[in-house]
């Protein structure tokens, strides 16, 4: 009997110990990696110019575009500028959608598909590259006779808590 406490005794302490190792060794592995990340980021020249595109692009939306930042465009805005000679360009209409004008109340017998999400949506170098625009086009080659609109609701960096609080 005593032997028996013993020996379970002994099986329990070394599943704890191995554990206990095997903790520190994802530990010591998880440092290991953003250390290693930490050096990509500094030296890679790929992340290096997303880096710098990232920081132009913020500069270019930080005060002139956000009515509240990362939630809603301020209505009826405009920035342009060049980058690595392309020309992006954000049109914002009377209701702060990067879209074309949109008429309230919506129009009888118009057909309306609105675009929700985030940066995916919102995403373009100019109003017409966006997907909800492109989207419109191909709906109205495929459908002449159908009156329709797709509306470019997209926000850059929106989430679904915004989302949410959007809708309610």
């Amino acid at each position: 009997m005593k032997r028996d406490r013993k020996k379970a005794f002994l099986i329990v302490f070394g599943v704890i110990i191995a554990l206990v190792w095997s903790g520190l060794l994802f530990c010591a592995m998880e440092v290991y990696e953003r250390v290693r990340w930490n050096r990509i980021q500094i030296s890679n020249e790929f992340v290096l110019e997303e880096q710098s595109k990232h920081a132009r692009f913020t500069q270019a939306f930080s005060d002139s575009l956000w009515e509240e930042p990362w939630y809603t465009y301020k209505k009826n805005q405009e920035v342009t500028f060049d980058f690595n000679g392309k020309r992006f360009e954000i049109l914002t209409n009377n209701l702060g959608l990067r879209d074309d004008f949109v008429a309230i109340p919506k129009p009888k017998g118009l057909f309306r598909i609105l675009c929700v999400g985030g940066s995916t949506t919102v995403e373009g170098w100019t109003n017409e590259t966006t997907y909800p625009n492109l989207l419109e086009k191909r709906l109205k080659n495929t459908f002449p006779s159908v009156s329709l609109e797709v509306i470019n609701c997209g926000v850059s960096g929106l989430n679904s808590n915004s989302e949410l609080k959007k809708i309610g």
